[in-house]
């Protein structure tokens, strides 16, 4: 970088040189030059500020800055340095300096906050400089600043700028209390703040309330952006402040009164308005009904202002025809009403029942609360049909809780009687009769029109592949984003508790609206097909067996037809991809119709042999649906006739020939699958024999190749025939469990012959260099040594023959150890970690035997590869965590049989894995400690080795990484860790002693601990670290009270205790020895004859099948 004066950018840096105002210019460059295109110089500007901001005495250079820089932004990193001092540091901070820094961002704010300056220089920096005053208020509030909120609230009613700002700084401050405290301030903090923010809010109440009164008496002498941050403000107190500053003032009447109903103010006052509706008032408050009945007036007058504000207008239509520049408005509006409407109905929705209900003649009351909550659900309907995906999302949701609601009210006796459910309870603990006017003629009216808003506008399933692009045109979708995913999930979940309530009416609607689109070809449309088909197919199940039949031929007849009458393929795609979906939702109709099914596999074999993108993937993926939830039916004999799994089998060169890898891999798992249900052993052998024999001729063929030519086993051609041959095995062992092992024993020492040639040869090619060997050659050789190991994984994880294993595979498999442990680093494989791994999983302490092999060989050379560093070999380290872990969890007898230096390698190698930045693999090592230390405890004569060998080095690798930043994802199993070690020796676990010169464990902990954080956190006092450490013996038998003490050590720590703080941390010890003295003093005497009494003063099947008039030319 080149600066225009004489200093050089790393001058900076240089705490010799004066910061004055030269120094500010140059940090005024530098900061340009970290905003400019020149990469070099962004670069190097950033790692100059960088280390600027790092340097503990930045701070104090602050004042220098803001008033001689001349740039915002550079203003800005000197205020965030600032506020990163007050955030971490300010304990340490001596009197006098806190108290500078206080007057001087207090004066700053004010002289930034007042009206004729934050026109012009507010913005981001008053913002920041808002932050940093919360910041010290937080600190401060409590003890040496308990006037702050009466000061700032008083000074704040002589300047419009200055009131508008100190809303801001007030809203601020609420939110870093009761949203954001969590892990940035102690609990007892937290709690303290909150209590002081509750008694003193009377001065923003009447802060608030000021400025609202005045905006009423004399509307243009209140700017309108004073009256927005009022708003916003009083929003953020409303989920906390007292229920009678809401319910026993008349704010209510003027929010929705004098500022709902004029559109400038609106948006801003609907959100208090959502609070307000959003708050569950305790039965047990002694004002409860009082306050209940002002939340439905106010629900009754804010649905009656809403109609009056909208002049009545259709608020669907409305956003359809609202310009651009209202659209945003609009928007938000649309979106806090249906929060408001949404909260209330739910929240309130056995109350509603309740007031509306009567024996006699309604009151007015009831009346216009059954008008008010029609009205509202018809807004929410209005608001369903706004293409807004935010506020669709918002309204199903509500959807989703209120028709389960309806749901158990109408079906609860015979649905849920059994499941517990509260609302079921509640229900029937009401006794009036409903007023039929709500349930039976308002409620119904709107979930019919939700369930024509649903199938309109219906989500797309995950097992859709074929969908239509933004032109128009049918596209293959393979990855479904996981919102819609949720949305779909939500709205089949709706459709399915509608059609519970009324199945008729459901049933009645889906075909109407197919008709509809069917009989007018101008309005004809794709997605609106795919949207019915997806309504249709998320509701199976729902109806009765009989009405579902119905309907399901009803729609599957119509698509069929619509096939033959649609032209071109990319046409005859879209609606193939709406009959795959239907047909693989009913498997129910299915099973109880043969010629039904056998016609649907007939046609999703057609559709296997269509070349449009999607089409075969969907058709695969949904014969493989039907196969798993309708395979009784294909090996069972229909008539006269041999099971149809005969016919596919025999099919299946001719199904497969046009498919890709994985699409023919789903036809063989469902073949699979069907074959899994066949009771008769040995007819299960021949169709599996059967189903194999087109890889098994091509695998022989490659066996008898490779004996007259053994380099025909390199080629490339070879090599993925191989590779295909073990995947469809994989596939066919998968579904067939156990009783693939027929087919295996046949190809098992060819395999394991193939796998040995391969892996030498991987070896080899690898150690020779790069350019010994052909890299995609390379390549399908190490895949396919893959598979033969997932293969081999995939069938001891669905064997159920422990025995079978052991005795005709194992002695083989362990020649994988051997293999592994000679083959180079990069030539060996981390699933032969994970094949062992299953194995011990599968096999529990019948592995016992081979534990010390795989210590002595799997261990040790894996550990080469990862134990210099934390980034390296990732699938080998996750692999070989996974490996000990289930070495602990399935076959303990096995590891506490290793060698003292084997045992000592894993204990380590587990530590090792906690120490890991990455977290999946840290969580891996928590695991494995912990279910570890529950195991040892367990055992008396190995909890007395274990802990005097490893407890101190576990206590202190634990806490090293408790204490880390980097590490902080895994902080609640850290915690759990130190509990199960604290209660160790709190309760005398284990006998003897930690060590030779240790005479008490848990005096020696202690010291220990407090002793070593004191060094690890100079800037922590002792008295507070041997405080913390008391009281994680005192909570160590209660994990919620023990994490909490963690956690509330770790946000001191950020906060750098000092030495003022000796006093309160002095009380806490004093409360925290007593504690345990009690606790110990308990302990003992609940021992008879530890403690010696001087007085004692006191004593104390198969589905049916149908065939009737069916046939194949039904559909």
């Amino acid at each position: 970088m080149e600066m225009s004066n004489s200093l050089n950018p790393e001058d900076l840096l240089n705490d010799a040189i004066p910061f004055d105002q030269n120094k500010v210019a140059l940090l005024d460059e530098i900061v340009s030059a970290l905003y400019s295109q020149n990469p070099t110089y962004m670069a190097q500007a950033n790692e100059i500020l960088t280390k600027f901001q790092q340097n503990e005495n930045a701070w104090q250079f602050v004042d220098i800055i803001l008033e001689n820089s001349n740039s915002n932004n550079a203003k800005f990193i000197a205020l965030s340095v600032l506020d990163n001092t007050v955030s971490n540091k300010w304990k340490i901070l001596p009197e006098d300096q806190k108290s500078g820094i206080k007057e001087y961002i207090t004066n700053l704010v004010i002289s930034l906050g007042k009206s004729e300056v934050s026109n012009t220089t507010g913005g981001p920096l008053l913002t920041k400089l808002n932050q940093t005053l919360v910041s010290i208020v937080k600190h401060e509030w409590t003890t040496t600043w308990k006037d702050f909120i009466s000061e700032i609230c008083e000074a704040s009613k002589t300047d419009q700028g200055l009131c508008e700002n100190t809303m801001n700084i007030l809203k601020l401050l609420s939110e870093e209390i009761f949203d954001f405290s969590k892990n940035q301030i102690s609990s007892k903090k937290a709690n303290e703040l909150k209590e002081t923010m509750t008694v003193q809010f009377a001065s923003i109440y009447d802060l608030c309330v000021f400025v609202l009164n005045t905006s009423i008496e004399n509307s243009g002498s209140v700017k309108k952006d004073l009256v927005k941050s009022c708003l916003k403000t009083f929003a953020s107190f409303m989920s906390w402040i007292p229920f009678g500053y809401i319910f026993e003032t008349d704010i209510l009447e003027k929010l929705i009164n004098n500022f709902y109903v004029v559109p400038s103010f609106r948006n801003d006052t609907l959100p208090c308005l959502v609070e307000v509706a959003s708050l569950k008032i305790s039965p047990d408050d002694p004002k409860c009904d009082e306050y209940t009945e002002k939340q439905f007036l106010l629900f009754i007058t804010f649905v009656s202002k809403t109609v009056e504000v909208t002049k009545d207008r259709n608020l669907t239509e409305e956003y359809s025809r609202i310009s651009e520049g209202q659209r945003p408005y609009f928007e938000i509006f649309c979106l806090q009403t249906g929060l408001f409407l949404s909260e209330f109905i739910n929240n309130q929705i056995e109350k509603i029942e309740q007031l509306t209900s009567f024996n006699e003649v309604p009151s007015e009351f009831s009346e216009n609360l059954a008008g008010a909550v029609g009205k509202g659900l018809d807004y929410l309907i209005q608001l369903s049909n706004i293409e807004l995906s935010e506020l669709f999302k918002t309204m199903m949701e509500f959807w989703h809780k209120f028709t389960y609601y309806i749901l158990v009210a109408t079906k609860g006796r015979d649905m849920f009687s059994k499941t517990g459910d509260t609302t079921l309870i509640n229900l029937q603990n009401n006794k009036l009769v409903v007023n039929p006017t709500l349930r039976q003629d308002i409620i119904p009216n709107y979930l019919e029109k939700l369930c024509i808003t649903m199938i309109r506008t219906m989500a797309k399933p995950e097992e859709v592949l074929v969908v239509i692009d933004e032109n128009g045109n049918p596209v293959e979708e393979l990855i479904t984003d996981t919102e819609t995913v949720s949305l779909y999930d939500t709205m089949r979940e709706n459709l399915v508790f509608l059609t519970n309530i009324d199945s008729k009416k459901v049933y009645t609607i889906i075909t109407s609206s197919l008709d509809n689109l069917l009989a007018n070809e101008a309005n004809f449309s794709f997605d609106a097909l795919n949207k019915i088909c997806w309504a249709l197919g998320s509701i199976s199940e729902c109806m009765m067996e009989e009405e579902e039949n119905k309907f399901v031929v009803t729609v599957i007849k119509e698509l069929l037809n619509l096939v033959d009458k649609k032209k071109g393929k990319d046409n005859k795609a879209l609606v193939a991809a709406d009959i795959m979906y239907v047909v693989g939702q009913f498997p129910r109709f299915l099973c109880t119709h043969w010629a039904f099914l056998k016609t649907v596999i007939k046609k999703l074999n057609e559709f296997m042999a269509e070349k449009h993108p999607g089409v075969q993937d969907m058709a695969t993926e949904v014969f493989l649906k039907i196969s798993k939830k309708t395979k009784r039916m294909f090996v069972i004999k229909q008539g006269n006739e041999e099971p149809y799994i005969c016919e596919l089998i025999r099919n299946l060169p001719e199904n497969t020939k046009d498919l890709e890898v994985k699409q023919s891999l789903h036809i063989y798992e469902g073949l699979g699958h069907m074959i899994s249900e066949e009771k008769d052993e040995g007819s299960r052998s021949i169709l599996l024999e059967q189903l194999m024999q087109y890889t098994q001729n091509e695998w022989q063929y490659v066996l008898d190749t490779a004996n007259n030519d053994p380099s025909s086993l390199q080629s490339i051609d070879t090599i993925r025939t191989i590779g295909f041959i073990i995947k469809a095995n994989e596939r066919v062992a998968f579904a067939l469990g156990s009783s693939y092992v027929t087919h295996l024993a046949k190809i098992f020492q060819e395999l394991m012959q193939v796998y040995k040639l391969y892996s030498e040869n991987i070896s080899s090619a690898i150690s020779n260099g790069p350019g010994s060997y052909n890299n995609s050659i390379l390549r399908a050789t190490k895949t396919v040594r893959r598979e033969i190991l997932n293969l081999i994984a995939t069938f001891i994880k669905s064997n159920e023959d422990p025995e079978l294993i052991v005795t005709e595979f194992l002695p083989i498999l362990s020649e994988l150890i051997t293999d592994y442990n000679q083959n180079v680093p990069n030539a060996r494989d981390p699933e032969v970690l994970s094949l062992f791994s299953t194995l011990i999983e599968k096999m529990g302490d019948k592995m016992s035997e081979y534990i010390p092999d795989i210590l002595n060989y799997l261990f040790e050379s894996t550990l080469t590869m990862i134990n210099n560093d934390y980034t390296t070999f990732m699938d080998f380290r996750k692999n070989f965590f996974g490996l000990i872990k289930n070495i602990v969890n399935y076959s303990l007898e096995g590891l506490f049989g290793a060698t003292e230096e084997n045992f000592k390698v894993c204990i380590d190698s587990i530590i090792w894995a906690i120490k890991h930045y990455q977290i999946q693999l840290a969580e891996i090592g928590l695991d494995t400690m912990s279910e570890l230390l529950t195991k040892v405890v367990s055992n008396q004569e190995i909890a007395n080795v274990f802990f005097q060998n490893f407890y101190m080095s576990i206590m202190q690798d634990t806490f090293f990484v408790l204490t880390d930043s980097l590490h902080k994802s895994g902080f609640y199993k850290q915690a759990l860790i130190i509990m199960r070690l604290i209660s160790v020796v709190e309760n005398d676990i284990f006998e003897g002693t930690l060590s030779e010169e240790v005479s008490n464990n848990k005096e020696f902990v202690i010291e220990y601990l407090s002793d070593a954080l004191v060094k690890l956190f100079p800037n922590t006092n002792k008295v507070q670290i041997q405080t913390f450490v008391l009281n994680m013996f005192n909570n160590c038998n209660e994990k919620k009270e023990f994490v909490s003490t963690m956690r509330d050590f770790l946000i001191a720590l950020k906060e750098f205790a000092g030495n003022d703080q000796d006093s309160l941390y002095e009380l806490e010890k004093q409360a925290a020895m007593k504690e345990a003295q009690e606790r110990e003093e308990l302990r003992k005497n609940a021992i008879p004859g530890l403690v010696k009494q001087k007085v004692l003063e006191n004593f104390n099947g198969v589905a049916k099948i149908d065939d009737e008039g069916e046939d194949d030319n039904e559909l």
